[in-house]
């Protein structure tokens, strides 16, 4: 059973993500977007929902959300599918890799019926838009949690990101403070976040699938 969503927060605009990944498509050319890394990732836990939201723009707004994709993983093979914005619809395709060969291929290119409003609304909580400061940017939480904010919009997502503390205000807002003291004081890899908040050494305590 998947109950933890793990995402990458990337940024059209941002030099970093530009270096680490190809236009956010699985490739065997930039780091953080190759096969082997992602199987890495999956290595760390079978609970996890791994995703990828890019944002159009740096300030990380929820309506600047261009595009999502989720991976999966089924022995030497990952899938990656991919939903963007087009002309507020949504263009869906997928590719796949097979991690022994190196072989990547496209698999299926459509545009779907659905608003990319709706569509976002429906699959993305808007308190993501708390935890976009900087890019590239790890970010865990409870998948009940998540599922649960995006029903209820007025709900805090509680989650951590790998550089930075989340505190809450006076008002119950959640967030990540980006004072560069704590983003400092606190710095994970990928694989150390996921291994801290899976074994409890990180707390996310609060209350469906992607």
């Amino acid at each position: 059973m998947k109950d933890h969503i793990f995402i990458l927060l990337t940024s059209v605009n941002s030099f970093h993500c530009n270096l680490m990944q190809d236009n956010v498509i699985m490739s065997n050319k930039s780091f953080f977007i190759k096969p082997n890394t992602i199987e890495s990732i999956f290595s760390k836990s079978d609970k996890i929902i791994f995703l990828n939201i890019h944002f159009g723009k740096e300030n990380g707004s929820f309506d600047s959300i261009c595009e999502i994709s989720k991976f999966t993983k089924s022995g030497d093979v990952i899938d990656q599918e991919i939903w963007s914005e087009s002309n507020n619809q949504v263009l869906y395709k997928s590719i796949r890799a097979n991690t022994k060969n190196k072989d990547i291929k496209p698999r299926i290119l459509k545009l779907l019926n659905n608003k990319w409003s709706d569509f976002l609304s429906n699959k993305i909580p808007n308190k993501i838009e708390n935890y976009t400061y900087f890019y590239p940017c790890f970010f865990i939480c409870k998948k009940d949690n998540w599922l649960n904010s995006i029903k209820d919009k007025s709900l805090e997502l509680l989650g951590i990101t790998n550089s930075g503390k989340t505190v809450k205000d006076k008002d119950g807002r959640i967030y990540l403070n980006n004072n560069n003291d704590d983003l400092n004081d606190r710095i994970l890899t990928p694989s150390e976040l996921i291994q801290e908040a899976m074994n409890g050494n990180i707390k996310i305590h609060i209350e469906n699938d992607f």
